[in-house]
Order: structure tokens, then sequence, then C-alpha cells
């Protein structure tokens, strides 16, 4: 059973993205605000002894901008997989041209290539869909302007309220995150086995030109 799950995840990676992504949800079911209330609960009872709360806020703002940056990373490189769609286009126009009288290649050669032409167009589709879905943002969450007052009270910056801030964002949005890295790693993958498949059916299709060329 696994092997064939493991053959069927290598034809098809986004059932791996799939599977990983009904798991997260199932370690994140309870409501956002109630999740989001329990993590903050759990931080301010593991900080509560801590002496040097100043250095420890500087890791948090430390942790919280590394998060930020792989956020940013992530959505950065999603967004260079859009152009697939400008391919796709050119794809459709390719295809009606293989059975034409300009290219004028053998029958089966080109539905070869059409075949690969096909798989690569619908391999560019899924790698657009998931691009946007590293891009989304919904449900992340970001320090807000309240929480910022709440860290300050007479005059003074409470740091273990600023450590909670920044650390509960962080264990808050992980899932986001690994579902956003998910993703992107999907459209890569089957972003470069629809090359693949276009090298494949040029090459096929320009192989038969030359085939008839000299025939």
């Amino acid at each position: 059973m696994k092997l064939l799950k493991r053959f069927f995840i290598f034809i098809w990676p986004p059932y791996e993205a799939h599977i990983a992504s009904e798991y997260i949800n199932t370690q994140i079911s309870e409501r956002p605000q109630k999740r989001l209330e329990s993590i903050q609960s759990n931080i301010k009872q593991t900080i509560s002894t801590i002496e040097k709360a100043k250095k420890a806020e500087l890791l948090a703002h430390d942790v919280y901008d590394s998060e930020m940056k792989r956020k940013e990373t992530i959505e950065s490189k999603a967004q260079s997989f859009m152009f697939a769609f400008s391919i796709c286009i050119g794809i459709l126009s390719i295809l009606p041209a293989l059975f034409g009288s300009k290219w004028n290649i053998p029958n089966f050669a080109a539905m070869v290539s059409a075949g690969f032409y096909v798989l690569a167009m619908l391999h560019l589709i899924v790698a657009i869909y998931h691009s946007i879905q590293a891009r989304r943002i919904s449900g992340f969450a970001l320090p807000s302007a309240d929480e910022c007052l709440k860290s300050i009270s007479d005059n003074r910056v409470d740091e273990k309220e600023v450590i909670v801030m920044y650390l509960s964002k962080v264990k808050f949005n992980e899932p986001i995150l690994t579902h956003k890295a998910n993703s992107l790693v999907v459209a890569e993958t089957m972003f470069i086995r629809a090359v693949i498949f276009l090298v494949i059916a040029s090459c096929i299709s320009i192989i038969a030109k030359i085939y008839i060329t000299q025939s």
C-alpha cells in the first residue's frame, strides 16, 4: 500500500500536498481566535519565569522577522510561475498547427506530440493554481495596534507582552506557512515537468518535420 502511494505521489505530486494539508487541518481544527488565545496562554506560562526578558524579546522579534521573510520569499517565488498562463495560450495556438498543412508531419507523430503538449498544459495549469495558493494571505495573523498598546503600561514596555505578541503570531502562522511552502514545491515540480513535456513534444515535431522534408 505504501509503495502504491509513493508511486501515485511520484506520478501526481499535488496528491502529497493534499495529504499534508489534510493532516495539518486536523491539527488546527479549532476556531482561529480560540487557537490563538490557547497559543498565547501557553507562551505566557512558558516565559513566566524568565529573568532576562529584554534578550528574549529581541530573540522573539528576530524569529518573527525570519518567518515574515520566509513568507515573502515563498510568495515572491510563487509569483514567478504566474507567467505559465502565457505558455498555455501559446500551446493552444500550436496544437491546431500540428495537424495543418504548415507542419505536414505524419498523423501519428502529430498525435504523440499533441499528447505531450496537452500534458504540459495540464501541468502548467496545476502549477498556476498552486502558485496562487502559495500567495494567498487568508488567515495570516499579524501584530495589531491593540496588542502594541497592551504591551505599554505606566510609560514602560512590558517585554513579556511583546514576546507573547511576536511568538504567538509565529506559532499561529506555522501551519499557513507550511501550506504555502507545500504549494510552492508542487508549483515548482509541475512547472519543471511541464517544461520537460514541452521539450519532448517539440523534439518529436521537429524530428518528424525533418524526416518528412528529407523523404
